[in-house]
């Protein structure tokens, strides 16, 4: 028995009625999810703003509202948040305390450097970050240095790589190669005024160390 004309264009109105009412809420659904990530991006953003503006330990609290609000993980947010960590566990008087912001530093390190292996911003935050814990922990003076040298392969014509390879060297002891390093950074860079300054304070040093020596 064929349908009415009337049931066939009822049953018609019907699926494109719930076809637009689907595409609908979907495309609503999908537009609350951008909105919901542009909120998070943005507000993300300020926290970070407001961890670096402060000048206390409760930047750290806020870096990682920050870390955990942004709709992804974010290597730069990980690098500034494992570089603050680092500040505060060198500058800890409790060891308890210190050995546990050290820890949280290598661990947000790694995570920036593994989401973003070959970014020379990460890299030289991270560097700085464990030169820092390198005096709670001996064991991250060899990350940072390998670091460093990891950042001159990375822009070998940049004289800052070479400043902040000579600072991570300088900071560990190791002058002469602090030295060396300096001086490509000033052939690089010759008017490199903080290059400049590290390597007359390192030459001081080492003629002190020789007076003292004879």
């Amino acid at each position: 028995m064929r349908c009415r004309p009337a049931a066939r264009n009822f049953s018609r109105v019907v699926k494109k009625t719930a076809f637009k009412i689907v595409t609908a809420l979907v495309l609503t659904i999908f537009g609350l999810y951008l909105i919901f990530g542009v909120l998070r991006i943005y507000f993300a953003d300020l926290l970070t703003s407001r961890a670096k503006a402060i000048d206390s330990a409760g930047s750290l609290t806020i870096y990682s509202d920050a870390v955990s609000i942004f709709p992804v993980s974010n290597p730069f947010y990980l690098a500034d948040f494992a570089y603050e960590s680092a500040i505060y566990a060198a500058s800890s008087d409790s060891p308890q305390t210190a050995k546990g912001l050290a820890t949280q530093t290598d661990t947000l390190a790694k995570k920036a450097l593994l989401q973003s292996p070959n970014n020379l911003i990460i890299e030289r935050r991270v560097a700085n970050a464990y030169l820092l814990i390198s005096a709670v922990d001996e064991k991250y003076a060899k990350v940072a240095l390998t670091t460093g040298q990891k950042l001159t392969r990375l822009a070998p014509t940049d004289p800052q790589v070479y400043l902040t390879l000579g600072k991570i060297q300088a900071g560990l002891g190791r002058n002469e190669e602090a030295k060396k390093t300096l001086e490509t950074a000033l052939n690089l860079k010759p008017d490199y005024q903080e290059a400049v300054e590290l390597l007359e304070q390192l030459i001081s040093s080492s003629q002190s160390q020789e007076s003292r020596d004879q």
